[in-house]
């Protein structure tokens, strides 16, 4: 509803949203890297890190990977302004 009310085309809309999305991604690698321990005790088969596909430094490096590129971005477009949103969103998800 927004991208359809705004002035923006849909490519500066896209790259608006990036940032916020590799936040998003980054809390879901942190969050199966913090209960991995949890999971491979549940059973978890669905979970890449808990049952070893991915190991946890991998995991790690994707996670720094997705955030720092987040923080890259929102430097980078709209002159700043969403780099204190994504620093904030970042620091709640670790």
């Amino acid at each position: 509803m927004l991208a359809a009310a705004s002035r923006l085309g849909w490519t500066s809309i896209v790259v608006h949203a990036l940032p916020i999305t590799a936040v998003t991604m980054a809390a879901f690698v942190f969050n199966d890297l913090y209960d991995r321990e949890k999971d491979r005790i549940g059973g978890a088969k669905k979970k890449p890190i808990a049952d070893g596909r991915v190991g946890v430094v991998q995991g790690y490096l994707f996670a720094a990977l997705l955030s720092a590129g987040a923080l890259m971005l929102a430097a980078v477009i709209d002159q700043g302004r969403s780099c204190y949103v994504i620093a904030a969103a970042l620091a709640g998800v670790i």
